[in-house]
């Protein structure tokens, strides 16, 4: 994703279901808490939890889990996931991302309870008495930073879980508030609000780490080529939004990209086009779920060889048109063993070479 990207951990994201009744709601929390870990090791994302945040579950005693989440597995005899598996994940959220505040530079925030509106609402009526306050106080903090402070940059998300049956879906949070002072990390900083004074604005909200993905957009997400692992968040963009439309995605296959294939792309401007660099995400999209834009046929040996190349690792080479006129640019691919695709580069028709 774009490098300049900040992920806010809403509390509910690791709170466990309560009451909690059934399998599928363990089921739900589990999957949407390890679908979100995906996200840490993201060297374009800062992850941040606010300090209020923390200090609230534990007051609620809503983290740590001691033995409750033992003890709902054990009930609804849910073994996908062991419990030490899901406490580190929780564990890593919560201790090990930075500050909210230290990001924003902001300390504190005195604002009046009764003039504050968030939506939708579900958002902090699903949590406890503590967290719902230190909820909505991280919200206040973020649009205050957002906006009149000295540090704040770029897109802002705020990484939640999906709503609860029959509520709307929102892909957005709705914050207002009448702030009365703000305590700055540095206090040489002046801003140029004067108190008291009314903030609003509204903040991304994505309810997993593939509906962010949705909300940023291919090219967002493409990056000019220059991070694999947002070409690939690309590839799984378009791959989702071709099943719900209509596509049948049973026959979905494994994939990764090969070491050349971004370095290639980039060489014959799929890195700062928009145009090409959705024409490329799609035909991946496409091969991945074995309806390819135009036919994938086999890569021969060499000029007027009637063999398939393949490689030491057995996997068979192929190719495909992305453009037919103009340069006649070509994707190049192999079929591992076991089915996967490696998607190897990008040539023209007068360089068509597999690497």
């Amino acid at each position: 994703m774009g490098s300049a990207m900040q992920l806010a951990v809403d509390p509910h994201l690791v709170c466990l279901p309560s009451p909690c009744t059934s399998e599928k709601q363990i089921e739900d929390f589990v999957e949407c808490l390890l679908g979100w870990k995906q996200i840490l090791d993201r060297p374009d994302t800062q992850v941040v939890v606010a300090d209020v945040v923390r200090i609230a579950l534990f007051e609620d005693e809503e983290y740590p889990y001691p033995h409750r989440l033992r003890e709902l597995l054990r009930r609804f005899h849910y073994d996908v996931v062991d419990h030490e598996t899901i406490c580190r994940v929780a564990n890593h959220f919560l201790e090990s991302m930075p500050s909210l505040e230290d990001s924003l530079g902001v300390r504190c925030v005195i604002y009046d309870d009764g003039q504050v509106e968030v939506q939708p609402k579900y958002l902090k009526d699903r949590l406890s008495q503590h967290t719902q306050s230190a909820f909505v106080e991280m919200l206040v903090l973020w649009v205050v930073g957002k906006q009149i402070g000295p540090v704040c940059d770029g897109v802002m998300a705020l990484a939640s879980s999906p709503s609860p049956a029959n509520t709307e879906e929102a892909d957005e949070v709705f914050v207002q508030a009448e702030v009365h002072e703000v305590e700055w990390a540095d206090t040489t900083w002046v801003p140029e609000a004067n108190m008291p004074c009314s903030v609003e604005d509204r903040i991304m909200l994505a309810d997993c780490y593939r509906s962010l993905g949705k909300q940023l957009g291919i090219w967002t997400l493409w990056n000019r080529g220059d991070d694999p692992a947002g070409a690939l968040d690309a590839i799984e963009v378009v791959t989702e939004t071709l099943i719900v439309s209509g596509v049948d995605g049973g026959g979905k296959r494994e994939y990764r990209l090969g070491a050349c294939f971004l370095p290639s792309a980039k060489k014959w401007g799929f890195g700062n086009r928009a145009d090409y660099a959705s024409l490329l995400v799609e035909s991946c999209a496409r091969i991945v779920l074995a309806i390819p834009k135009n036919p994938v046929t086999e890569f021969w040996e060499s000029s007027g060889s009637q063999r398939q190349r393949v490689r030491n690792d057995g996997a068979k080479a192929f190719r495909t048109h992305l453009t037919k006129k103009g340069d006649g640019f070509r994707l190049m691919l192999w079929e591992l063993p076991d089915g996967s695709i490696e998607f190897a580069n990008v040539g023209d028709k007068d360089e068509l070479v597999i690497l």
